[in-house]
């Protein structure tokens, strides 16, 4: 049991759980309404109900995979930044969490080959090996560079709700009445997760700044300083914040006025709450908090998809 408890906690369990509560809801929710609202049969999607189980699958272990390497190699950052959270630490050797991390990459890329196949789809597998491929150079050399690593896992964030759209995409359903609304859905809350994910990567680097310095990174605080990287932390609020607006107008004129009501309450009024705190923080604690509340408004923008369901 303590070995168990030990590994859930190297591959970061609640961020699993997150990958799959938003593909969940992709899946049963945005993508099926928007077949509903295209007048579309459902039973013309690409997707099954196998297929989805084998990618979901797939993105938690190449998820997991990317966990485990990046602790693999931040043990001299983490002794400095966070020594409870050093590899040793989470019941593990360096040496076990290396074929760990491979036997999970092999499989993931796998399961990804087998939903291609099943979906005649040859970028799911091309596309998720990729993905493998940047979470290694991520971990092992571009986390320490100035803004490149923040974007990789951006767009990694992104990609789980992409890789169920681009699942979708074949000759047949561009010719169908729901592509133009997933397409359209799909980018707004890949957007959304895209600029979530490199505002709280922004944060996290500021908290971690000691540790960084002292292994010669250059990240965005170190380069930069902690105040220029607020200030690059805030022109991706705003641009956030624009999006949400533009959203929440598209919403109202629609008349779908419990999902922009919803908009307003828990994702605007939290980022501007953010904003202020962002430029008043100055301890890790305080930076520490700023980043988990990042994390609460990524899990509030993902459950908006729920209200697709009443539509």
């Amino acid at each position: 049991m303590k070995h168990l408890t030990s590994f859930l906690k190297l591959i970061r369990w609640p961020n699993l759980l997150f990958i799959v509560l938003t593909q969940i809801l992709f899946y049963y929710i945005v993508i099926l309404y928007c077949y509903r609202i295209a007048g579309v049969d459902t039973a013309l999607a690409n997707l099954t109900d196998g297929v989805f189980v084998v990618l979901l699958l797939a993105s938690v272990v190449i998820a997991a995979a990317g966990y485990i390497i990046n602790d693999y190699y931040d043990i001299p950052i983490d002794q400095i930044n966070k020594p409870d959270r050093v590899l040793a630490s989470k019941g593990m050797s360096a040496k076990n969490a290396m074929v760990v991390y491979i036997l999970l990459s092999v499989t993931g890329v796998f399961l990804s080959s087998f939903a291609g196949l099943a979906l005649r789809n040859l970028y799911l597998p091309v596309i998720n090996s990729g993905v493998v491929v940047a979470l290694l150079f991520y971990s092992a050399l571009l986390k320490k560079k100035m803004l490149i690593g923040n974007l990789v896992v951006s767009l990694m964030t992104a990609w789980v709700i992409l890789v169920l759209t681009v699942s979708e995409h074949s000759l047949n359903t561009g010719a169908n009445n729901a592509w133009p609304a997933l397409l359209k859905i799909s980018w707004v809350y890949a957007g959304f997760a895209f600029v979530t994910s490199i505002i709280r990567e922004v944060i996290k680097d500021i908290e971690d700044r000691e540790g960084d310095k002292k292994l010669k990174c250059t990240t965005l605080p170190i380069v930069w300083g902690v105040r220029g990287a607020k200030v690059f932390t805030f022109a991706w609020i705003v641009i956030l914040l624009g999006g949400i607006v533009v959203v929440c107008m598209n919403l109202i004129s629609s008349e779908k006025w419990l999902l922009a009501v919803y908009g307003i309450l828990f994702l605007i009024l939290p980022l501007l709450w953010l904003t202020k705190k962002l430029f008043d923080a100055k301890s890790i604690a305080e930076f520490h908090r700023l980043s988990n509340l990042m994390k609460a408004i990524m899990l509030i923008g993902i459950l908006s998809m729920v209200f697709f369901k009443f539509y």
